[in-house]
C-alpha cells in the first residue's frame, strides 16, 4: 500500500509498505532545513519508519508500545535522498524488535551497504485492545529473581554476568548445533535466563553472534596484556606473547572455533566490528617485532604482514586441533616457536 505521512518536524515523505517492511523515502535538504541535528534527525526517521511498521504488519487487535530504542551512526549523513527502510527484526510472544536501516544516496541509486548511514532499533510491547480479560492474555515468563530485585536499572556487574550467561549459552548451543540450528530459545535455556531477559541485553540473534565473537576477540586481548610485559627484551617477549595465546587457546578453542567459523554470519558493520579488535591484536604482536628490528635482534621486512603470519600460526592450535591435537601443547608450540624464530632470522 502507499500512503502519505506527516509528522510535526517533517516535510512530507512517501511511505510504502509491502513484503513486511516499510520504506519511506524523502530529499536531504528537505529534511535538514527543519533545523534537527543529525543524530536527532536520524533518530526520528527511524521511529516514524519503525511505528509504520509495527502498525502495518503487528499483530491483529493490538497496540504497539515502544519502550526501548537504540541508534548507531556508522557513517556521515551526506547524500541528496534518504530512505529508511525498517522490518521485524526479532518477533517475541509478548515483544517483539524492530530494526529500521538509514540510507543516503544519490536519487538514482540503490540502497546498499555502502550507502547506510545508520540503524535505529526499538523494541515494543503489545497491548491488547478493549477489556480482555487476564486470561485472553498471552503468559508473560516470569523474570529472573536478581532482575526482579534489582528494579529497572542494573549496576554494571549483573549487567557483565549476564552477558557472561549469554556467551557461555550460545557457546554449547552453537557448537553443539551450528549457528545456523541454534535458536534463542535454546541459548536461554542453557544460559538460565528468560527470554524477556535475555531480550534486555540483544535486541536479535545476530546481536548474540556478535556477543560471542567480540567477547572472544576482548577476552584474548585483556589475556595478552596481562601476560605479556613491554619492558621485556623483544625475544623474551617474543616467546612470551606465543606462550600466553597458547594458554588461551588450549582453554577455550571451541570459542576461537566459533568466531573463525561464524563470523562469516555477521552483518558487514559487524564483521567490520570484529575486524577491528583482531587489528588491535595484530597490532600488539607488531609492536614486539617492531622493537626487535630497532635493536638488531630480527631481521624482518614487513613487520605488519609477520604479525599476521605469526598469530594466524599460533591460532592453527585450535583450527587444526583435529589433526595436530594428538601431540602435545608443549610440543606443538615449542615448534612453531622455532619456524618462527628462525624465519624472522633472530639474531642476525
Amino acid at each position: 500500500m502507499g500512503v502519505k505521512l506527516i509528522v510535526d518536524a517533517f516535510n512530507t515523505l512517501a511511505v510504502t509498505a509491502s513484503g513486511k517492511r516499510v520504506e519511506l523515502s524523502g530529499r536531504l535538504s528537505d529534511l535538514q532545513a527543519q533545523g534537527l541535528a543529525d543524530a536527532a534527525l536520524l533518530s526520528q526517521l527511524g521511529h516514524m519508519a519503525n511505528a509504520q511498521s509495527a502498525l502495518a504488519f503487528g499483530k491483529a487487535d493490538t497496540a504497539w508500545v515502544p519502550f526501548a530504542s537504540s541508534l548507531e551512526q556508522f557513517r556521515e549523513l551526506v547524500g541528496e535522498q534518504l530512505t529508511v527502510v525498517s522490518s521485524q527484526h526479532v518477533a517475541g510472544i509478548n515483544e517483539s524488535v524492530w530494526r529500521a536501516r538509514v540510507h543516503a544516496h544519490a536519487p538514482n541509486e540503490r540502497i546498499n551497504q555502502q550507502n547506510l548511514v545508520a540503524e535505529v532499533t526499538q523494541r515494543f510491547r503489545w497491548a491488547a485492545q478493549g477489556a480482555a480479560s487476564q486470561e485472553d492474555e498471552p503468559p508473560v515468563a516470569a523474570p529472573d529473581k536478581a532482575d526482579a530485585e534489582l528494579g529497572p536499572r542494573k549496576d554494571e556487574g549483573v549487567a557483565d554476568r549476564r552477558r557472561r550467561q549469554i556467551f557461555l549459552g550460545a557457546c554449547e548451543v552453537i557448537a553443539k548445533k551450528g549457528w545456523a540450528n541454534a535458536s534463542i530459545r535454546d541459548i536461554t535455556r542453557a544460559a538460565k535466563i528468560t527470554i524477556p531477559t535475555m531480550y534486555q541485553y540483544i535486541s536479535g540473534k545476530e546481536d548474540i553472534l556478535y556477543l560471542v565473537t567480540s567477547m572472544c576477540m576482548e577476552e584474548i586481548l585483556q589475556h595478552f596484556q596481562a601476560h605479556t610485559q613491554s619492558d621485556k627484551a623483544p625475544l623474551e617477549s617474543l616467546v612470551d606473547a606465543i606462550a600466553a595465546y597458547f594458554g588461551y587457546i588450549d582453554k577455550n578453542r571451541r570459542y576461537i572455533n566459533l568466531v573463525y567459523s561464524e563470523t562469516r554470519s555477521l552483518s558487514e558493520v559487524n564483521r567490520e566490528r570484529i575486524f577491528e579488535l583482531e587489528k588491535q591484536f595484530i597490532y600488539l604482536w607488531e609492536l614486539i617485532l617492531i622493537k626487535g628490528n630497532e635493536t638488531g635482534v630480527f631481521n624482518i621486512r614487513n613487520t605488519h604482514l609477520a604479525a599476521n603470519l605469526i598469530y594466524f600460526l599460533c591460532t592453527a592450535w585450535a583450527l587444526r586441533h583435529w589433526s595436530i591435537g594428538i601431540y602435545p601443547e608443549e610440543e606443538v608450540k615449542q615448534h612453531i616457536l622455532d619456524m618462527i624464530l628462525n624465519g624472522i632470522r633472530v639474531g642476525s
